[in-house]
């Protein structure tokens, strides 16, 4: 087999091996060979390109080996740089390009790492391949690459993405995503939805949907818990042992943030508390509150919580149950819920004692008033 050749070098700040979520965050340059600097023509035109490299620094390889989520797998089904020909790919975002240098971001190769071949991805040649390959590893870890934002440290994509279920962007709906954040920086476990880790909210706002989407705790799959308190708090425990992490919304910090801002709380008011949805307001209500969401990732988290250890009692496993039929609306619901009356089953709403959940709180609603 014929020796590769070397295209160019990697100039960035990371002379020894680190890791490499941390590396993607920032900015490299590859320098190309100036004899090979005719093959850049029109490179430019692309906003992704493909950058093969060598782990010059490894010196041994591992067949099996433990990978960064922690699980044991054959080299070949990892991006372990311990490889037996010491190749890398990686894409990257390409910053621009002056002369033999190369601006980019998310490169992953130690600094002075040999460069043997760059490529544009090619989103007709490439997408279809990856997505498929992506749909697969979604099905076998739905939440992975969300936990990969939080290895990655990306809080600005979390939110982002909480956006989707959320439909708009606000400072409660942030301060969840933080929390959870860092509950699962801390947890570094994947939430496959299987109660593992339970989360305890205190309060139904914006924040729990924050705290649903980058936790994966939810009311659907029985992670979630709402203790109707009105604090902006969650705990975020181990089922098997009740130990977890409660973080509380430091509301003098708030208030000191907020008084910086005093248009937001007037729009806040009439918008929100008074249901004032004119559309000139709710633009700029709209606006104020997207600027303000994304403003608070650069707060000091340390000071935006109260966090505390704690030992909570959690509920067991929640048990799927068999239903009846109610016998005045016929339909089918939980036998946990049957209520017997003069010798009748029936459901909570047919017999008018029901409880709701609502921004108001849980509270015990009349039939009539459904």
């Amino acid at each position: 087999m014929e020796s590769m050749q070397e295209i160019g070098r990697v100039e960035n700040k990371f002379d020894t091996s680190t890791d490499h979520h941390e590396m993607k965050k920032h900015d490299s340059v590859i320098v190309i060979h100036k004899q090979f600097t005719d093959g850049l023509y029109r490179l430019d035109e692309n906003h992704y390109i493909q950058v093969v490299f060598y782990f010059n620094q490894s010196k041994e390889y591992k067949l099996q080996t433990h990978v960064y989520s922690g699980e044991f797998k054959g080299v070949f089904a990892s991006r372990s740089p311990k490889r037996p020909s010491m190749i890398g790919v990686t894409m990257v975002e390409l910053l621009k390009i002056e002369k033999n240098r190369l601006y980019v971001k998310g490169l992953d190769a130690l600094n002075d790492s040999p460069v043997l071949d760059i490529k544009p991805f090619v989103a007709s040649m490439d997408t279809d391949f990856v997505r498929n390959i992506d749909d697969e590893k979604r099905k076998k870890s739905p939440r992975n690459h969300i936990m990969g934002h939080v290895r990655q440290e990306n809080i600005k994509e979390l939110l982002l993405l909480t956006g989707q279920i959320h439909g708009h962007f606000c400072g409660g709906v942030t301060i969840g995503v933080i929390a959870s954040y860092l509950a699962m920086k801390r947890f570094n476990a994947v939430t496959d939805g299987m109660e593992d880790i339970v989360a305890i909210v205190e309060v139904n706002s914006c924040f729990v949907d924050g705290v649903q989407f980058v936790s994966g705790c939810t009311l659907g799959n029985n992670g979630l818990i709402y203790r109707d308190i009105g604090k902006t708090a969650v705990t975020f425990a181990k089922r098997k042992t009740g130990k977890g992490i409660r973080y509380v919304l430091n509301q003098f910090y708030m208030k000191e943030k907020s008084a910086k801002n005093p248009r937001w709380k007037e729009l806040f008011s009439e918008v929100v508390n008074n249901n004032n949805r004119a559309a000139e307001l709710m633009k700029e209500f709209k606006k104020i509150s997207q600027e303000t969401a994304f403003a608070m990732l650069e707060y000091d988290f340390d000071t935006l919580f109260t966090i505390q250890e704690v030992t909570v009692n959690i509920p067991t496993h929640a048990k799927l149950f068999d239903s009846f039929t109610c016998d005045l609306c016929k339909e089918s619901t939980m036998i946990t819920r049957k209520q017997k009356i003069k010798d009748k089953s029936l459901c909570p709403s047919c017999t008018g004692k029901m409880l709701q959940s609502d921004g108001n709180g849980i509270k015990e609603v009349d039939k009539h008033l459904l």
